[in-house]
């Protein structure tokens, strides 16, 4: 399995003019402290200039525009970022965060929710590119659902969508180590959902920011 198989299924939610948040429960609900979280870091810079990746239809990124200098959103799916608030400072890319490169730097990079699509090999090459975008002293945010103890894969067959799906759960220590092996430094979890959010014993929803 690869981030292909993740294409495909998100291509097919596109197609059917649905969201993830048609899809899977409590979405919008994660959402929300999503927003917070993501804002709070904003918070402590000036006027951050702002990268996020895996935009989707801007459900996070459209409530914290106002507290970034400018936004520069990349996002696959046309049909996901026409919903993306549009203004002088936001900036589209419709690319594939595996293949996203950028000579510009940020501030702050955020990656809310996306990374688990991709397999190891493939989120390694996406960490070194991120590290050389990375403005020295900017931090990069990594929301996500991470393995407990280890990794956990899960693919299948979606009859709501008549499609597969994938998704690479890595364990967190796993993925802060990543972090560090790549060059970012202060890698710090952060337990940012209520416990009852975390449905399944050998998943758990973190948030981990690193600085270079």
């Amino acid at each position: 399995m690869s981030n292909d198989q993740s294409l495909i299924f998100h291509g097919t939610l596109a197609a059917q003019n649905l969201t993830e948040e048609n899809v899977y429960s409590g979405k919008l609900e994660r959402a929300r402290l999503d927003v917070d979280f993501l804002r709070g870091r904003l918070m402590l810079r000036h006027r951050p200039r702002l990268l996020d990746l895996g935009t989707g239809t801007g459900t996070i990124i459209n409530e914290v525009i106002a507290s970034a200098a400018e936004v520069t959103c990349v996002e696959k799916f046309p049909a996901f970022s026409q919903h993306i608030k549009i203004g002088e400072k936001v900036r589209i890319i419709t690319e594939n965060i595996r293949d996203f490169n950028s000579k510009n730097s940020y501030d702050l990079i955020s990656c809310f929710g996306v990374l688990h699509y991709f397999t190891r090999e493939e989120v390694t090459k996406i960490y070194h590119r991120l590290f050389e975008m990375t403005e020295l002293g900017g931090e990069i945010i990594v929301k996500n659902q991470f393995g407990v103890h280890e990794d956990v894969s899960v693919s299948g067959y979606s009859e709501k969508l008549g499609t597969d799906y994938f998704a690479n759960y890595r364990s967190v220590d796993s993925e802060m180590k990543l972090l560090e092996e790549v060059g970012f430094q202060q890698v710090i979890k952060h337990d940012i959902y209520p416990e009852a959010f975390n449905q399944w014993d050998n998943t758990h929803y973190y948030g981990l920011t690193a600085l270079r």
